[in-house]
């Protein structure tokens, strides 16, 4: 294992022979773990693509008014699926101002300037002169929308799927979120700008750095079976390859509030609801000797974004399926190594929107994020992890400072979470920790 931790990063597809024959600690060759995995797949996306033929979706759906008795049986399909469409979230008139609002901020308010993007394919999305996803962090119906209390509740009862204490310490907090600021999605009917089949959160780094090595160790000594993609304790130490553009908190879920109706053919998510499968597949595929050697990771290169590609995924993208139909105040969530993507045509009639609005619950990672952030929230520039562009510094109706709640100057690092009679001493410890 040391000669993963010393490995420089610019060496990483040079030396991926060596990487893969350290990391594997299988008795048995990594094909007859594949095998196995390959024959799991495949009765398993026949069961997806059952449902889909029927209309009907494997997705799990929940309803915020009756969230803390979901069903155990749900819980389980969450798990397994790796995403799941939380209902009612906010009101529909609540989500529909917020779409006003959201729009207007890019248009009346402001007028959005948009680069046709003509290195689209690096990036995994189709190029397209309309823009459909907004590079604005800071408009108000964004900075509402993330301290909402009823997405608060959401992503606490959530983040608590993820295990996170171990030896009496805590790796992060569930019930406290920080804010990561992401962006806001218009899209029109017609337009064809959608996103390849992706995983976000890191390409060779499921490879090479320590804390995704010990994450997905299950896999790596052939016993993918018992590989735990919710292990908070683990997750929360992987560490990203220095690069632009990429997420470098730690996310327990991707996700999005709904700001108006939308479903298949309406330029909507897809994902493949698989997440302990599809990512053994995604690891142990690039140890086949079938492997090209000039794409050893099977479409992980350093610095992009982890393409799944037909050529080395094709069992799993027969999984790929869209959401089922989300009105305005539903929210959709998916783990950060689930494949997703975006219809790559706007088959509706109305526009298909959101504001993405994730899970990065408190840890110190996180912590160190948002210490960063703070200032560009003050400046109206883009959060480190995003293209710095910084269209927002002249906006009118940019957010303040003086449109943060209580709880959303704590998820902006502004105020201390306070302490509570009767907490654990490992949320206290971790609280300290975390005041940076």
């Amino acid at each position: 294992m040391m000669g993963i931790e010393h490995l420089e990063p610019p060496s990483v597809v040079e030396d991926a022979f060596k990487v893969k024959k350290d990391l594997w600690t299988g008795k048995e060759d990594p094909s007859v773990s594949y095998s196995r995995l390959l024959q799991s797949i495949q009765e398993e996306v026949a069961i997806i693509q059952k449902a889909d033929q029927e209309n009907k979706s494997v997705i799990p759906e929940i309803s915020f008014e009756a969230i803390d008795s979901t069903p155990t049986t749900t819980i389980q399909e969450i798990k397994k699926r790796g995403c799941v469409v939380v209902r009612g979230t906010v009101g529909k008139e609540q989500a529909e101002r917020w779409a006003q609002m959201a729009e207007d901020y890019v248009t009346k308010d402001n007028n959005y300037t948009h680069e046709v993007n003509v290195d689209a394919d690096k990036k995994n999305f189709f190029a397209e002169s309309t823009p459909q996803i907004y590079g604005v962090y800071w408009g108000k119906a964004q900075i509402q929308a993330r301290q909402h209390e009823n997405v608060a509740k959401v992503r606490s009862y959530l983040n608590r799927l993820w295990s996170f204490e171990s030896n009496d310490e805590w790796s992060f907090d569930p019930d406290k979120e920080c804010s990561y600021a992401d962006r806001q999605r218009i899209r029109q009917p017609g337009n064809i700008s959608g996103l390849a089949p992706h995983v976000d959160g890191g390409s060779v780094e499921r490879w090479v750095d320590p804390g995704y090595v010990e994450f997905y160790k299950d896999v790596y000594n052939g016993n993918w079976e018992s590989f735990d993609p919710w292990n908070g304790v683990a997750r929360v130490r992987t560490e990203e390859l220095p690069s632009p553009n990429v997420c470098t908190v730690f996310r327990t879920y991707q996700g999005w509030l709904a700001l108006s109706k939308q479903g298949k053919n309406d330029g909507t998510l897809q994902v493949v609801p698989l997440v302990k499968q599809s990512t053994a597949h995604l690891l142990l595929k690039s140890f086949q000797q079938s492997v090209d050697s000039d794409d050893p990771f099977c479409g992980a290169f350093e610095g992009r974004q982890f393409k799944i590609l037909e050529k080395y995924h094709a069992e799993l993208l027969k999984g790929l399926i869209s959401i089922p139909e989300v009105q305005p105040g539903d929210m959709v969530f998916w783990h950060p190594d689930l494949i997703h993507a975006v219809e790559r045509e706007h088959k509706g009639n109305g526009k298909s929107s959101v504001l993405y609005i994730g899970g990065a619950p408190l840890c110190k990672k996180n912590a160190l994020y948002v210490k960063k952030q703070k200032k560009d929230f003050l400046n109206g520039e883009a959060g480190p992890d995003f293209p710095q562009e910084h269209k927002e510094v002249d906006y009118n109706n940019r957010a303040s400072v003086e449109d943060l709640t209580d709880l959303g100057k704590k998820q902006m690092g502004f105020e201390a979470w306070d302490t509570q009679q009767g907490d654990k001493d490992a949320r206290i410890k971790l609280l300290e920790e975390c005041s940076i």
